[in-house]
């Protein structure tokens, strides 16, 4: 970046974008040094049917709700909870990224995800949960062991993919 300097010289700024890596489960097939972006809006594609009141209560409550969440590239900050949910999705690989952290739309607790679709289901309004969500509340700690913070980003860059073995041995010939 180029700035003004003192006696009306040019010179130019270097600043370092801070790096940050995240995990994300995904059915693409992508390369390390591939970027990714987002598969499209997920509550179109993938969102199991009884969450979508949920998804839609985060779209209308959160500013900005609804391109926030129907265009982010979701991942996971922690590894262990990214190793967790991909251990429960057949057929997905498991992506080690990094990210820029002005890339970064918005992070959050999916804890909170998890209440909203409790209260709805209770027939009781989500807003609190939903509030917690849009500005990054914490876990809840006597409910969940641990913090499932979700980050959604622009873009990413793949580092590694991670394959599942094969449960019948190595290229699918068995065990011996």
């Amino acid at each position: 970046m180029y700035k003004v300097l003192d006696g009306g010289l040019l010179g130019f700024e270097w600043w370092h974008m801070a790096k940050k890596i995240v995990w994300r489960t995904d059915g693409r097939l992508f390369e390390p040094g591939d970027e990714m972006t987002s598969a499209g809006d997920h509550a179109l594609t993938s969102l199991n049917a009884g969450h979508a009141p949920t998804e839609q209560a985060f779209r209308d409550g959160i500013p900005n709700g609804h391109d926030l969440r129907a265009n982010s590239l979701y991942t996971w900050r922690d590894e262990s909870w990214a190793r967790w949910t991909w251990d429960h999705e057949p057929d997905k690989f498991l992506y080690k990224l990094e990210i820029d952290e002005d890339e970064t739309r918005h992070t959050g607790d999916v804890c909170w995800y998890s209440a909203a679709g409790t209260l709805i289901g209770e027939g009781k309004s989500p807003a609190e949960a939903v509030d917690a969500y849009a500005i990054s509340q914490p876990h809840i700690q006597d409910q969940h062991y641990k913090p499932r913070v979700e980050i959604l980003v622009k873009r990413a860059t793949v580092l590694e993919r991670y394959e599942k073995k094969s449960r019948n041995g190595p290229c699918g010939l068995g065990t011996g």
